[in-house]
């Protein structure tokens, strides 16, 4: 599920608005593969480019594109990023933990939560329940987005976002939390950022 005011969007602007919270993690992220993110086995300009690739397709679908046609006309493109940001969760999950770097997990899978939005309402014959799906791209945004610190980030995707969606009952339960942690104005002024940026993107076309 999502918040009431952008369970009545169409399929469409909810991803636009999504992208909207995608795209606040971006600073971030660019600067924590640049930085952070070192393996002996994986190259980060490799990982770089897996990213700044799901990135840019998003940014053409969801900002450029006046329509859905090219979100329709795209699923291979859509499951390869799917599987692209997939495999960089599990990455950065294995390093996260000795370092600290929760939010850019979360960053990560607000992408991969994006991309399994998409697919869910465009290309899934029973729609998996993309509005439950799109919860947990929203929350993932929320969590890497850098207002709140890693250990709330680390709490957020363990108890939603990792769920794979979001029901009416995790719902009243992330109220309950943000309320308890001083979070509620906070995430609901981030949902209206995002709104209105969304908005006003779809008013310059």
């Amino acid at each position: 599920m999502l918040p009431e005011n952008l369970s009545g969007l169409s399929d469409l602007w909810i991803l636009k608005t999504l992208y909207q919270g995608v795209r606040s993690t971006h600073p971030s992220l660019v600067k924590w593969i640049e930085t952070d993110f070192a393996s002996d086995e994986i190259d980060n300009e490799f990982v770089m480019d897996m990213v700044l690739h799901s990135l840019q397709f998003l940014e053409e679908a969801l900002v450029l594109s006046p329509d859905e046609t090219l979100v329709r006309n795209s699923e291979p493109e859509i499951r390869a990023s799917l599987a692209d940001m997939d495999m960089v969760a599990l990455w950065v999950k294995d390093i996260g933990t000795a370092r600290n770097l929760y939010r850019s997990e979360a960053a990560i899978k607000s992408i991969y939560c994006l991309y399994k939005t998409m697919a869910a309402c465009f290309f899934e014959k029973r729609r998996h329940f993309p509005h439950e799906i799109a919860g947990t791209a929203l929350l993932a945004a929320f969590a890497g987005s850098g207002l709140v610190d890693e250990g709330t980030a680390a709490n957020i995707t363990e108890l939603f976002v990792d769920r794979g969606k979001v029901t009416v009952k995790d719902w009243e339960e992330w109220h309950e939390i943000t309320r308890d942690e001083g979070l509620d104005g906070i995430f609901s002024a981030f949902v209206r950022e995002i709104e209105k940026k969304a908005r006003l993107q779809g008013a310059q076309k």
